[in-house]
């Protein structure tokens, strides 16, 4: 199990030296606002990619529709030839 190309190891070790550096209490705070950081990062690339794809469906449906008109007008201009 890689974690960014960093092995299971490593990982604890640099956990180790966070802990020997900034102490318990300070390493709990960086977690909790990270976790935070993450979270609103999160709901925030959630909130856009939901507005991209309502906004790709709103596209595709007018271009849809646009289709659509083109083909009757071509239609009548066929039939009435």
């Amino acid at each position: 199990m890689d974690f960014f190309g960093i092995g299971p190891f490593e990982v604890l070790l640099i956990l180790l030296i966070a802990f020997i550096i900034f102490g318990p209490k300070r390493l709990l705070e960086m977690s909790k606002k990270a976790g935070k950081v993450m979270g609103d990062l999160t709901r925030s690339v959630s909130e856009l990619n939901e507005k991209v794809n309502e906004e790709m469906k709103d596209k595709t449906s007018l271009s849809t529709i646009n289709t659509i008109k083109t083909t009757r007008v071509e239609n009548k201009e066929t039939h009435q030839s």
